[in-house]
């Protein structure tokens, strides 16, 4: 499961160490740390079917094709490494959660739309997905539109959140909150909405 080198902990993506589209503080944690502890999270993405087709210059990484193989739930359309538990935490602690570095994890990425949803439900009667390559050398992608456009890449953390006890979890998912920026995340005892809570105490917990 999890790997600990010296200070740092390393959670890989495996299918014993991702939940799929659900945060549940039933859910039991794959590591435990320390407040203040470093945590190195490997992520994927992506179902099966918006895998590359065959034939592709690029490559599915490893650890996805275990997923896909092993079939875990589905419960939403994120694919979520962890949980990290923290020491000591308590429902209605303020957690602190600083993003150290972000590193892209793959030669490509996908985007598309589907009819009746996204953001123009009714305009795209059919479905597309772009498979679109990565420079990771460049942190350049190049979507593959008409001539091919190549777009400066600005990688944010994606999906993250806590679950409070007895209820599903709370999500931050926040695009402009990158590397070494200082995104914080409140939970709360028995289901209680978080944002008007005191909270009685305030930790540093994780970098990511």
């Amino acid at each position: 499961m999890a790997q600990t080198h010296g200070e740092i902990h390393r959670v890989p993506a495996s299918p014993q160490n991702i939940r799929w589209g659900s945060f549940d503080a039933a859910f039991p944690p794959v590591l435990e740390v320390a407040s203040g502890g470093l945590v190195v999270l490997d992520c994927v993405s992506g179902p099966p079917e918006v895998m590359l087709p065959p034939g592709s210059s690029m490559t599915v990484p490893e650890p996805l094709r275990a997923i896909h193989a092993a079939n875990p739930p589905r419960l939403g359309p994120h694919l979520l490494t962890g949980p990290v538990a923290v020491k000591g935490a308590e429902p209605g602690d303020v957690l602190r959660v600083d993003i150290e570095r972000i590193e892209l994890g793959a030669d490509w990425g996908f985007c598309g739309f589907r009819p009746l949803g996204g953001t123009l439900p009714v305009d795209f009667p059919y479905k597309r997905v772009l498979h679109i390559p990565v420079d990771r050398a460049t942190n350049t992608c190049r979507v593959p539109v008409g001539p091919g456009i190549t777009l400066p890449l600005s990688p944010f953390f994606g999906v993250m959140g806590v679950a409070p006890p007895g209820r599903v979890g709370r999500h931050l998912d926040q695009g402009t909150a990158r590397a070494r920026r200082q995104p914080r995340q409140q939970g709360a005892a028995r289901g209680r909405d978080p944002v008007p809570a005191r909270p009685r105490r305030r930790r540093d917990v994780l970098r990511r």
